[in-house]
């Protein structure tokens, strides 16, 4: 079964239209953000969830930090999300904390992946 794939943001000069994710759980994520159970900042939650459409965990992993994310793509994170906190009602996520929930799921991430391979590798010893 194909996923269909549609663009994080339509915009007149289609400047990001080859930013893709799966329309179905943007909307859960959305829907997620705005309820107060789920989280305390919808606007942060809202951004990890996109974050993780848009960025492969690889991607993520291997990177370098916020700077070796490919900028076409943070800038379509940032743009979405400019627009959609607003139109959903959700509190900004100020610059300085989107920088820092994209780097500390980067950290999150590594961590995961280097607790599994060492669990591998630990297996395979004995």
């Amino acid at each position: 079964m194909t996923v269909r794939l549609l663009p994080l943001i339509n915009d007149e000069n289609n400047t990001f239209g080859d930013v893709l994710i799966n329309p179905s759980n943007l909307r859960t994520a959305e829907m997620k953000a705005l309820t107060t159970s789920t989280t305390k900042n919808g606007g942060i939650y809202l951004l990890n969830k996109v974050v993780e459409m848009v960025f492969k965990k690889e991607e993520l992993c291997k990177s370098k930090g916020l700077k070796g994310l490919d900028q076409h793509k943070l800038e379509a994170i940032q743009e979405y999300m400019h627009s959609k906190c607003k139109k959903l009602q959700l509190d900004p996520v100020p610059p300085k904390i989107f920088n820092k929930t994209i780097q500390n799921k980067i950290g999150n991430l590594r961590h995961e992946t280097k607790g599994k391979t060492s669990l591998v590798g630990k297996k395979g010893a004995t």
